[in-house]
């Protein structure tokens, strides 16, 4: 990855991937999507979609690291109400995982778990945040399968994932939603 300030802005605006005439919102963030491509996306009408990143020469069957943009349409949990869901869901799956939440406000929180020796997953370290909208709940996040992110690429994608932000309208016109 190039240093932050080599960082190209991707924006992924939820309508744009449905092909909406009218897009509801979407996060900006500054992430090279040089070197990355989409192994998958999904629109799931009226519910929100995903897109799913990882390095070009990597399968989904077979990545090392992946980016993802998810936005849930009509969430009303709060971003910390529904981290804790997550952790609940992760916890049954891999009881011994390591959470911690990094930040937080009323619309947002960054937040970071790792999970080693889970029996059927491969090790591994992600740091995520949760950003209320007005039109549901979205998600950012950078993984990768090691047990622990070593500390300048953690560093990082808390810097990357801090400075993103929602939008709302399409990508010729953005406007900034007040999220913190």
């Amino acid at each position: 990855m190039k240093s932050s300030s080599g960082f190209v802005a991707v924006v992924l605006v939820v309508g744009v991937l449905a092909g909406c005439v009218t897009p509801l919102e979407g996060i900006y963030a500054p992430i090279d999507a040089s070197g990355w491509k989409v192994a998958h996306a999904r629109d799931a009408r009226g519910k929100g979609n995903i897109v799913e990143r990882i390095p070009s020469g990597e399968s989904l069957n077979n990545w090392s690291k992946m980016v993802t943009i998810q936005f849930m349409e009509g969430e009303q949990r709060t971003p910390s109400v529904f981290m804790d869901a997550l952790k609940g869901q992760m916890t049954q799956r891999c009881p011994k995982v390591e959470w911690a939440a990094i930040e937080s406000n009323t619309t947002s929180i960054l937040y970071e778990w790792n999970i080693k020796n889970c029996p059927g997953q491969q090790d591994q370290h992600e740091v995520s945040r949760l950003l209320r909208g007005n039109d549901g709940l979205h998600r950012i996040a950078y993984v990768e399968k090691v047990p622990q992110l070593s500390k300048e690429t953690r560093e990082r994608w808390i810097v990357n994932l801090k400075s993103a932000y929602l939008v709302k309208g399409g990508p010729n016109s953005p406007v900034v939603l007040k999220s913190n």
